[in-house]
């Protein structure tokens, strides 16, 4: 049991710093389906494309860059009075 306790206790330990990164990370706009992702201000749509090495790329959605859900949010502001 005691050799065990070093690997167990690095596990833990690892796991206890990842987890909170995965966590906070993992976005919102994640698995979105392009309308979904389209009606969220704070995600945006990526057309598949194929990489310069021939791999081809999935359409998917991410989370918009902060600046710019603050631009857009600013807009829809603007728009609305």
């Amino acid at each position: 049991m005691k050799k065990n306790f070093p690997s167990i206790a690095a596990a833990l330990c690892l796991g206890v710093v990842t987890m909170p990164y995965t966590s906070v990370h993992a976005g919102s706009c994640k698995n979105l389906t392009e309308n979904n992702c389209n009606t969220d201000t704070k995600c945006t749509w990526v057309e598949g494309y194929q990489r310069s090495d021939g791999r081809n790329v999935k359409a998917y959605c991410r989370n918009r860059p902060a600046k710019a859900t603050a631009d857009l949010l600013s807009t829809l502001d603007k728009s609305n009075r």
